[in-house]
């Protein structure tokens, strides 16, 4: 199973949503998580098996060989979505 949560809060939504994955998404065997922060410009892998979470920038594409077909270019979704506005 896979999951991404979305930071909606540019004060304290990254804290919670990163305690959410952790605590209710992986804990109960998502196996792949990721916490986007459109604020911060980064995302969050979490890995089942993994303590903690690895921090990566939008400018590095996401992809898992665990999800084969799935590749996720947030610095192209953020300047898509005018995420210029944010800064």
């Amino acid at each position: 199973m896979f999951c991404i949560e979305v930071v909606s809060s540019p004060k304290n939504g990254l804290k919670q949503t990163l305690q959410k994955m952790q605590k209710v998404w992986i804990a109960n065997g998502t196996e792949i998580g990721l916490v986007v922060d459109p604020f911060g410009k980064k995302y969050y892998l979490f890995e089942i098996e993994r303590q903690g979470y690895e921090t990566i920038d939008f400018e590095k594409l996401f992809t898992q060989p665990k999800l084969k077909n799935l590749s996720l270019d947030f610095e192209s979704f953020w300047k898509e979505a005018g995420g210029e506005n944010l800064e």
